[in-house]
């Protein structure tokens, strides 16, 4: 008699890895696998900023709404409200190129998403679908 041969099983990660596919995306697409990759890790941070967001959205209201409310007390004089100026002068300041405006920095940052729009969009994507799952 023979012996059967047991066929091998495969670990849920190849069978992803294989699902996946990434050099026959990266070809499709003109990208290259470290772009996938970052790609793919920009979705993942945007699908739990989402997720996160939607979960704690109330807690961030309401530490919001309190720090609104301790504004108003200060400046109704219920409450004092006291800054050690020392401390922040001694702080290493942040450098902020000569002639930078608002309007500079809009620009920037605006060239910066044209630059990385990939990254850019499949960060809005998770971050969307985040929002949606939570």
């Amino acid at each position: 008699m023979s012996a059967a041969r047991i066929p091998e099983s495969k670990g849920w990660f190849d069978t992803v890895k294989e699902k996946l596919n990434l050099d026959g995306i990266s070809q499709k697409l003109n990208l290259s696998r470290d772009r996938l990759v970052e790609m793919g890790i920009y979705l993942l941070i945007g699908f739990l900023a989402g997720f996160l967001f939607k979960k704690y959205a109330r807690a961030l209201l309401v530490v919001v709404l309190s720090l609104i409310g301790l504004v108003i007390l200060h400046q109704l004089g219920f409450i004092t409200i006291s800054v050690n100026w020392d401390k922040i002068q001694g702080l290493q300041p942040v450098v902020v190129p000569a002639g930078a405006d608002a309007a500079g920095m809009w620009s920037v940052y605006w060239e910066w998403i044209k630059t990385n729009f990939a990254v850019v969009l499949s960060f809005s994507v998770g971050f969307f679908v985040g929002l949606k799952v939570g």
